[in-house]
């Protein structure tokens, strides 16, 4: 059950707590609308991992090397549309998180129109993560070059550059989480969203900081716990095959039920976790639009509109 988002200011820790209830009160549409996504994010996953531990552990043998690129060519193919197709799904519970869809079929087929823009969106974000690694990789290599003989300069050099490189990224995640709501909820071109979504961060950069910290931590500490069987299971695995002194390289001493098995519980975390960081998404991009734009007044407008009040 879906009910209507609260009309006044929300603090970050209401937002997430919220996200979680939502999740909570909704987990048999939830997971059953991300089942298949997750099952081929989960199978290009493993491709992606036979190819690179057996396809690509020989550089001698050439047919064996380009049989394992082509498999992990076609594993992160298959990755990326389970990615997509993940996403889309992302859009439809933002959407009812936000209050803007009456039904699960409603909002997917809003959702769906905006397919190609996901698309763009990827690569618009991809390249622009590029772009702040290559420029402040640069910035950290020149430092560490120009202060060969100068330690101190170096180290100030090298430390600015790590720390431009981290809130830059940092930043850049915030942006992307709040445009992928924007496009959710907003039935405008993404061009038009680009310096909307700029502005409302702009305006309140901590508080964006600080729920964007307060997310991942909360998400961290859920998915490193819930991943504590397998990496038992794997631990156990690597003793019990006589990993190290048998093997030189863990994951071919990995048994591969361990790679495929590990893959799929990953694919169950990510169906209980990335809903419930797309619905906070959402919930903090209205809570930002509550305080800045008094959506919550243009509402109250809107209701009173047809009744001539």
């Amino acid at each position: 059950m879906f009910d209507a988002p609260p009309q006044n200011p929300q603090s970050v820790g209401d937002i997430i707590g919220r996200g979680f209830r939502l999740f909570r009160r909704n987990v048999p549409l939830l997971l059953r609308a991300q089942i298949m996504p997750c099952i081929v994010m989960a199978s290009g996953h493993i491709i992606i991992q036979v190819a690179a531990t057996y396809g690509m552990k020989n550089p001698k043998d050439l047919g064996l090397l380009l049989m394992g690129m082509a498999a992990f060519c076609v594993g992160i193919v298959v990755s990326m549309i389970g990615l997509w197709l993940l996403t889309i799904r992302q859009f439809a519970f933002v959407r009812l998180a936000n209050g803007l869809a009456e039904t699960y079929d409603e909002a997917s087929q809003f959702a769906y129109k905006k397919k190609w823009t996901i698309i763009g969106l990827f690569f618009l974000s991809y390249f622009f993560g590029i772009g702040l690694l290559v420029f402040w990789g640069a910035e950290i290599v020149l430092s560490g070059f120009l202060g060969a003989k100068l330690l101190p300069v170096a180290a100030v050099g090298m430390l600015f550059g790590t720390f431009g490189l981290i809130l830059s990224l940092g930043l850049l995640s915030i942006y992307y989480l709040l445009m992928t709501s924007a496009l959710a909820c907003e039935d405008q071109r993404w061009s038009s969203l680009l310096g909307r979504v700029f502005n409302l961060i702009r305006h309140d950069v901590w508080r964006a900081c600080g729920f964007a910290i307060l997310l991942s931590i909360i998400i961290s500490i859920f998915s490193w716990t819930l991943s504590l069987p397998v990496v038992a299971l794997a631990v156990f695995e690597l003793f019990r095959s006589g990993f190290p002194s048998n093997h030189l390289d863990p994951a071919t001493a990995m048994p591969f039920y361990c790679l495929v098995l590990s893959q799929f519980w990953q694919a169950i975390i990510n169906m209980f976790l990335v809903p419930i960081s797309f619905m906070s998404a959402g919930l903090f991009y209205r809570d930002l639009k509550v305080r800045q734009e008094g959506l919550d007044v243009i509402q109250n407008l809107k209701q009173l509109a047809p009744t001539g009040a």
